[in-house]
């Protein structure tokens, strides 16, 4: 009797390893690169931070003033066609603003750098390092020069 228990809850756990590890194979399964990322949904400020040290990693928000609270409620979306929309949110910095805008980008060094011709928000123009990018969280570094402090790296993370 013990025999004919343990062959079927053998043969259960078998078919259970099987059926688990031969499931379809689907897109969710692979790694989206950093332009099926970016292009997911439209980009919120969530901080800016400066690498007051110059060791590569930020250690103190940016200084009051840098990010308008204007500039901090717009939203960023990116197209597939490198192409973007920059809408100024509830507030605009100038009224006479429209209340969206279009940009261009392009990836560079295998999605590592992002080139923008224009500026997006302020001092946010030129090539732009991606530290970081997941479907949620994006990263970005860039040198900025603050008068009469000098020249520190910015780090500005934006959100879905």
């Amino acid at each position: 009797m013990k025999k004919w228990i343990q062959q079927p809850a053998l043969i259960l756990l078998l078919g259970s390893l099987c059926f688990g590890a031969c499931g379809k194979d689907n897109d969710d399964d692979k790694q989206k690169t950093n332009t099926e990322k970016i292009t997911l949904a439209a980009w919120k400020y969530d901080k800016a931070e400066i690498d007051t040290d110059k060791n590569g990693t930020p250690d103190a928000p940016v200084p009051s003033g840098v990010v308008e609270a204007c500039e901090a409620d717009n939203t960023i979306t990116f197209k597939t066609d490198n192409t973007g929309v920059v809408d100024e949110g509830a507030s605009k910095c100038e009224t006479s603003d429209p209340q969206s805008s279009g940009f261009t980008w392009a990836f560079k060094n295998n999605e590592t750098i992002i080139n923008f011709p224009t500026a997006i928000i302020t001092n946010v123009d030129g090539d732009v390092i991606v530290k970081s990018i997941t479907e949620t969280s994006m990263v970005l570094s860039k040198e900025i020069t603050f008068p009469p402090l000098g020249n520190y790296t910015v780090f500005l993370t934006l959100k879905h």
